[in-house]
């Protein structure tokens, strides 16, 4: 299967997530069961889905594949003077970082994130959608200074995988904003990645302290 099949095949699947979330019966509470995983209750998160016959004391490694990434729509409208090259440039920087601060956060909880797959790692498959940069620092001719109260907001859509057969075990779909302040910032690249870095680093800490339980450490 090609990156192109499997990135429309993860597009579906978070369209649907999107889908349960928003439609599900009840005061936008998410559906109790999506194609095999049942919603765990109680969480951090918007919504977690779990296969009932998980055992994650099995794995001990991670392998994280490269994200996925996506504006939200219309945001181009919002910011027509950023260049689709600049758009691209956002989301690799992103992504970098997606995969440096899950690394870090897992590794520091005691598992190592590697490049192969096994029978006992689990292939974290991440998707940032949604993606609201509310001033982008890009480089233009006079370009002044932009200031605003947050950095913006992004939704993470994360699936979990056994390494050695691909069944999906979970996934967990959460939205959160940069910092809201009282007060407004200078917007810049460092002010971006600063906030972004923030709210990966709740994201990776919920992973890392839940399979630190997992695991009795």
């Amino acid at each position: 299967m090609n990156i192109r099949s499997i990135r429309l095949i993860q597009s579906i699947a978070i369209a649907a997530c999107l889908l349960l979330l928003t439609t599900a019966p009840g005061a936008q509470e998410p559906a109790e069961s999506w194609d095999g995983l049942k919603l765990v209750p109680g969480t951090k998160v918007a919504a977690a889905y779990v296969h009932p016959d998980a055992d994650f004391r099995q794995y001990g490694k991670f392998v994280i594949t490269e994200p996925y990434i996506a504006f939200k729509k219309d945001w181009k409208r919002e910011h027509r003077d950023v260049s689709a090259s600049e758009m691209e440039r956002i989301k690799e920087r992103l992504g970098h970082l997606f995969v440096e601060v899950f690394t870090e956060a897992l590794e520091e909880g005691g598992f190592p994130v590697v490049t192969s797959t096994g029978e006992d790692v689990l292939v974290l498959r991440p998707a940032l959608i949604d993606l609201d940069v509310t001033a982008p620092d890009i480089m233009t001719a006079g370009r002044s200074r932009t200031y605003v109260t947050s950095a913006g907001a992004v939704t993470l859509y994360i699936e979990l995988l056994d390494g050695a057969t691909g069944a999906m075990l979970a996934r967990a779909i959460d939205r959160k904003a940069g910092r809201n302040t009282t007060s407004f910032q200078i917007s810049s690249s460092v002010y971006n990645a600063a906030e972004a870095r923030t709210v990966l680093k709740f994201w990776a800490g919920l992973l890392r302290d839940r399979f630190k339980e997992i695991h009795g450490r």
